[in-house]
């Protein structure tokens, strides 16, 4: 039973960083795009600056070694 927890942990922490990472790019493009009026093309680059750095905010933190 051990062996079957630690198989499936890789896919709840991967879960974790997408969903993440999708809220966040979301709520960033909404941001850009309705509240602030900016055009397709820089909505859409923020959004993907925005996601790779919440993905890399996600991935550090479900990856980190506990005490």
């Amino acid at each position: 039973q051990e062996v079957m927890t630690e198989a499936a942990m890789p896919n709840a922490k991967l879960r974790y960083v997408i969903l993440y990472t999708t809220g966040i790019a979301l709520a960033v493009f909404v941001i850009n795009r309705v509240i602030l009026g900016a055009t397709m093309q820089s909505s859409l680059m923020w959004t993907a600056l925005f996601a790779a750095i919440a993905f890399a905010m996600a991935w550090r933190q479900a990856t980190q070694k506990k005490l």
